[in-house]
């Protein structure tokens, strides 16, 4: 019998087998190891489609694409449960909620699909309109009676289903549907349906500020294109600056609990920390900080007034000297 938890057994209702990792880097190679896993005879697989390809038989590139597909879905090692849901075209899972996700990063980063080479060939010769529209660029094209809808609401609020020019408008109620000025279409969500839950890069604030502060704008702040963004402003954050009442309050919509949350994580890092300093670490490193009086201030020692950061500075020079000692780099 596998190792296991009653309770976790009662409320996971199925096979399981747990394991105690009290190693964080063991979690990490645990995880690393099964991510990069591959199937029996995968390789082997693999140089065998690769030859076919090329093989004269196929008639086109989508031919070819479809063998292939086939020769994984054949030899890829696949459960009884998988199989029937992959003969039967039925999901393997369901969600009440559609998550999105939002390419945040800068223009230059962000993977794009080319246009089709039959319309690419169609172009004019200096036109550099070589890549398919997404929700993203279309957001560019809302008319103006969305002006004021920010990416955020737009990817939460608002589905591409009518891209092709002409097409005609669905059975439903005006109201919903839009054109923009590509001459696509997208519909609003009805009141029935739940948002999109969106998901986005996260550039961190200490890491990567401009960054950071350009996400916010991006998301939040209604535009036209990119590179209004800085609002005629050298920096993001300064951009930020002159309208944080605005994306603050789009952001709340969000993010309502983002302030408790960020506060919460703050206070369990810094207990976390704080409670594996010892005495030895905070003598040698921050000998100022024992106890003092006031001819300690009339001498102008350094004291450090802030105990939270106080304690932080301790904790992290602790743990780097527990893992220098243990590790030998």
């Amino acid at each position: 019998m596998n190792a296991y938890n009653p309770l976790m057994l009662l409320l996971w209702n199925a096979n399981m087998d747990v394991q105690y990792i009290v190693d964080i880097y063991d979690v990490t190679r645990y995880i690393t190891s099964y991510m990069s896993k591959i199937n029996k005879g995968m390789s082997e697989l693999l140089r065998n489609a690769a030859k076919d390809l090329n093989n004269p038989v196929h008639d086109s590139n989508l031919d070819a694409l479809r063998s292939l597909g086939n020769k994984f879905v054949r030899t890829t090692e696949l459960s009884a449960q998988e199989s029937s849901l992959l003969l039967l075209g039925a999901k393997s899972y369901y969600s009440t909620r559609q998550t999105v996700f939002i390419n945040t990063s800068p223009t230059e980063n962000r993977a794009a699909v080319l246009k089709p080479l039959q319309q690419i060939e169609k172009l004019p010769d200096d036109s550099t309109d070589i890549v398919q529209g997404n929700h993203l660029k279309r957001y560019t094209f809302r008319p103006d009676s969305l002006t004021n809808v920010c990416l955020a609401d737009w990817f939460a609020y608002f589905k591409t289903d009518y891209q092709e020019v002409g097409r005609s408008l669905p059975r439903e109620t005006p109201k919903h549907v839009f054109k923009l000025t590509d001459g696509s279409y997208v519909r609003k969500l009805n009141d029935k349906s739940k948002p999109h839950v969106i998901r986005y890069v996260r550039f961190s604030l200490a890491a990567d500020r401009e960054n950071h502060f350009r996400e916010l704008l991006m998301l939040f702040y209604a535009f036209k294109s990119e590179n209004e963004l800085l609002l005629g402003e050298s920096l993001y954050e300064s951009a930020y600056r002159k309208v944080e009442n605005v994306i603050e309050a789009n952001r709340r919509n969000y993010e309502p609990f983002r302030v408790e949350l960020e506060t919460a994580s703050y206070d369990v890092e810094r207990d976390t920390y704080a409670s594996q300093v010892d005495t030895t670490t905070r003598e040698r490193f921050l000998p100022t900080l024992a106890p003092y009086d006031d001819e300690d201030t009339d001498r102008g020692a350094n004291i450090v007034t802030h105990p939270v950061e106080e304690e932080m500075i301790f904790a992290r020079v602790s743990l780097f000297l527990d893992l220098f000692q243990t590790r030998n780099f």
